[in-house]
């Protein structure tokens, strides 16, 4: 019994360790999210920040670059599936977790950076 509430309590313990989302994951799947987690927080910050902090104003060239930025970003997601597809160390349910989010996000960006780029074009007539 004494070993049974050991074994409990060191269960409870690492789970409050590692976090409740992240128990059961492998190592190669929390760190791959958290990649992509940042990845993510580059992309926004370079869309949409510029150097001294503030919100970028709009203009053609800020929209060029953020067609450009998006074609680069979406590159980098290719990059994490084919990662993600022939790292060993990743589970089945992992790499089918992962690669769902990784394709939803770009087929979002790949939709989004047309109609984007069509409306940039029409507003700033080029």
């Amino acid at each position: 019994m004494k070993s049974k509430i050991i074994f409990i309590t060191a269960i409870v313990l690492l789970s409050y360790s590692c976090g409740l989302e992240d128990l059961g994951q492998s190592e190669c799947a929390i760190s791959i999210k958290k990649s992509l987690d940042e990845s993510q927080e580059d992309y926004e910050n370079d869309i949409y920040i510029d150097e001294e902090g503030k919100p970028k104003e709009q203009s053609y060239e800020n929209c060029w670059y953020a067609r450009e930025r998006t074609r680069d970003y979406i590159a980098e997601l290719k990059i994490y599936e084919d990662y993600i597809a022939t790292n060993n160390c990743f589970r089945d349910t992992e790499v089918l977790d992962i690669g769902a989010r990784i394709e939803g996000k770009k087929r979002d960006l790949e939709e989004d950076i047309e109609d984007v780029w069509n409306l940039c074009e029409s507003v700033y007539d080029r």
